[in-house]
């Protein structure tokens, strides 16, 4: 498995006694099965959202993206909240690959969560899990 890197950025790792992962950078201890949450305030200061990265929307993040960061998704999210319909899986054409996410309210956490789920190809329309996908055109470059 290869494992992602650290919210600081790091990605070495060294393991404690306890025999958990730290961060060699920061200190902190480092799940690499663990999602990653970022809050995004809307324009207007009182709404907000979560984007969820999943481990392995992560993983193929750090695959197909390696020149972009994690800070970047999340202003691109921004753009895709926009457009993002609740408790529905939808998809737009990002760079040269079809991103897909999930936009629903988290009952336990109380929050509307847009959840980042792949990146595929081009040539595919769906995931193997979602195959009732809705494309939408997002537009980044603004």
């Amino acid at each position: 498995m290869k494992f992602n890197k650290c919210k600081c950025g790091c990605n070495n790792f060294k393991m404690t006694m306890a025999g958990k992962m730290e961060c060699e950078e920061c200190g902190k201890t480092f799940n690499p099965f663990s999602s990653m949450h970022y809050k995004c305030d809307l324009p207007d200061g009182k709404k907000k959202f979560w984007v969820i990265m999943t481990p392995h929307f992560i993983e193929r993040w750090d695959e197909h993206f390696p020149n972009k960061s994690d800070e970047d998704l999340v202003e691109d999210c921004m753009k895709i909240q926009k457009l993002a319909t609740k408790n529905k899986v939808q998809a737009c054409v990002y760079g040269n690959r079809h991103i897909y996410w999930k936009m629903f309210w988290n009952k336990y956490r109380k929050r509307m969560e847009l959840t980042m789920l792949s990146i595929t190809r081009r040539n595919r329309m769906s995931t193997k899990f979602h195959k009732d996908v809705e494309f939408v055109k997002v537009v980044f470059n603004e």
